[in-house]
């Protein structure tokens, strides 16, 4: 292209991405030069200096695009012929572009325009065509004309800016006006209302002040309602303590007194066998009572805390045996089939409290047995995986209703069934679950579908499993003998039927029936075995033993605490007072036969030396 005569040129750098812009003046207006040529862009420039204007450089289509993305413009002098993008794919996307829709554009081309290339160039918008060489007059009476119309439109859109100032700054005089005169009505409604808040406050404040009178009151009755609850709760412990004891009292007698029927029932008579039948239903029932008295026992323990687990690794077949062993009896009465299914190839070690968890699994068992009709069929099976170890009991007996499905573990609720019970099985068993931070529920289809109870418990890693020991046949034990014996109790039918038992089992026995008078026959006698009950009048068990260790020390005879009370601070005080073991009411034959076969046998043996 030609570079008009008489301007010097510029050094440019080719392929530079920033357009030159001459110092700013935008109230003067700007004008983009485009042209790949430097030298004519720098002609351009020199042409355009006596108007005053801003004038920006691009060598190329995309330097100018770039420039027209940032800055307005007030005229646009577009070279048709560029390397890439040429004038006429520039011109069309200004035209596309909103904000720069309407700048004006000059095409300017070293060639002859035909007509083609003009009518494609008024398309994209084009307000004239210059050809090179360009005449700096005409150059800059057409800029001149198209800066004056891009400053008269500035005017323009400056008059109309202050216009619109003029009209904001009389609308804000107007809202400012309205503002204080809404603000005296506003205040002076304030004052009425203040006014009417200040009455409405006194108002309430008397009201408030009798709530507070009247919470103050309600809350010191409640307090003393709680402390009222609180103290019948300990009394409910302590009489439930006292109940155990005073059922138990009369069940030592009976329970002796079947085991003497027992041994002095003849063999082989029809009347032994209906003797038998009778004796037999007679402790089935003394066991039931005896279970009833340790359920409410326990319910009472857990609920105030005085229960405490000891954990320790049990095998999970061992805890399920013993649950069936303990329900073996009732289940065979009944003619039910009990099912148990274990894994085959894993002896699952639990960390539980082995005596507790049995007792839940034979309470679940002990459930499905009393709510299954005869020859009903039980089934129990575990489900294991790395978190958690499942017990489940199923039965196909009368099922549980929908209603009593939510509170089937609730105290004292029970489903209609045949046979008796309290209704604290089933809340012992969930209390005692939740214990071991296990949970338990309960599922039915309905009446007559059967029960489903599944005890899910956190399976813990446990060094080594518990060895099992290797089963021995026991050796026959030999009976007690030979024993001298005081019983003290002040309860005449027990001491007369356990007197008979021990006479029967071959032990001299001397019977009391109060402290002093069993302490002056232990030092006049000096027994072997003092068996002695806590609950006396004038002077109780306790103070009967520690008079004796006092007072013969090493020489006393072996105590037995045999008494009603079986908690454990009970225990711990029987063992404080000098005693040497501790029954508790009603003591089957075999448990006290097993208590005083090793003191025989100790005696037996200083005897012959």
């Amino acid at each position: 292209m030609t570079i008009l005569e008489g301007t010097t040129a510029h050094s440019v750098p080719e392929g530079s991405s920033d357009p030159l812009v001459c110092p700013p003046a935008h109230s003067r207006g700007r004008v983009l030069v485009v042209d790949d040529h430097p030298a004519n862009v720098l002609a351009v420039e020199t042409v355009l200096q006596e108007l005053s204007c801003e004038v920006v450089r691009a060598l190329s289509g995309a330097e100018a695009l770039r420039a027209l993305l940032s800055t307005d413009f007030s005229l646009v002098l577009l070279d048709v012929q560029m390397p890439g993008v040429d004038g006429f794919q520039v011109a069309r996307l200004v035209r596309e572009r909103e904000r720069s829709r309407h700048t004006p554009i000059i095409f300017v081309t070293a060639h002859s325009a035909d007509d083609e290339q003009v009518m494609k160039a008024y398309s994209l918008g084009a307000v004239d065509f210059l050809f090179k060489p360009i005449v700096p007059e005409v150059l800059r009476a057409k800029a001149t004309v198209f800066l004056e119309l891009w400053r008269r439109s500035e005017e323009i859109t400056s008059q109309a800016e202050l216009l619109r100032e003029h009209e904001r700054r009389e609308h804000s005089e107007q809202l400012e006006k309205a503002r204080q005169e809404w603000e005296r009505r506003a205040m002076q409604q304030q004052m009425v209302r203040q006014q009417h808040t200040a009455d409405e406050l006194s108002r309430k404040a008397e009201e408030l002040a009798r709530t507070v009178a009247e919470k103050e009151h309600a809350e010191r009755e409640l307090k003393q309602k709680n402390e009222q609850l609180a103290e019948s709760d300990q009394r409910k412990d302590e009489f439930i303590a006292v109940l155990a004891h005073e059922l138990r009292n009369p069940l030592a007698p009976i329970k002796t007194g079947l085991e003497l029927i027992r041994t002095l029932c003849p063999d082989e008579t029809s009347s032994t066998q209906a003797f038998r039948r009778a004796t037999q239903a007679m402790d089935r029932q003394l066991s039931h009572l005896g279970r009833l008295v340790d359920d409410l026992l326990d319910v009472s323990r857990i609920n105030s805390g005085k229960v405490q687990l000891q954990k320790s690794q049990v095998s999970l077949r061992e805890l399920l045996q013993q649950a069936v062993s303990t329900c073996g009896t009732l289940a065979d009465e009944k003619g039910h089939k009990i099912s148990v299914e274990l894994p085959e190839h894993e002896d699952v070690v639990l960390n539980v409290d082995s005596v507790r968890m049995t007792q839940v699994v034979a309470n679940l068992l002990s459930n499905a047995i009393r709510y299954t009709a005869s020859g009903g069929k039980i089934r129990i099976w575990t489900e294991v995986n790395e978190q958690t170890v499942a017990i489940l009991v199923r039965d196909n007996g009368q099922g549980i209703s929908a209603d009593m499905l939510g509170q089937i573990f609730d105290m004292f609720v029970q489903n209609q069934a045949p046979g008796s019970g309290l209704g604290i099985g089933l809340a012992l068993v969930q209390r005692l679950v939740r214990m071991h931070d296990g949970e338990v529920c309960a599922r039915s289809n309905g009446a007559n579908q059967g029960s489903e109870f599944e005890v899910r418990l956190p399976r813990e890693r446990v060094s080594e499993p518990p060895v099992s020991p290797a089963l021995e046949v026991a050796p026959k034990k030999q009976a007690a003998r030979h024993l001298r014996i005081v019983l003290i109790d002040d309860d005449q039918d027990i001491r007369d039927t356990t007197a008979e038992l021990l006479t029967l089992w071959g032990h001299f026995v001397i019977t009391a029936d109060s402290g002093p008078v069993g302490i002056e026959m232990i030092r006049a006698e000096r027994p072997d075995v003092a068996l002695v009950d806590i609950g006396m009048p004038s002077m109780d068990g306790f103070e009967v033993a520690e008079t004796v260790t006092r007072e013969l020390s090493t020489e006393k005879p072996y105590l037995i605490a045999i008494t009603g009370y079986g908690r454990k601070q009970d225990r711990e005080r029987v063992f404080a007072s000098g005693f040497d073991s501790h029954l508790v009411k009603p003591v089957s034959a075999e448990t006290l036969e097993e208590a005083l076969q090793g003191i025989s046998s100790s005696v037996v043996t200083q005897r012959s030396e």
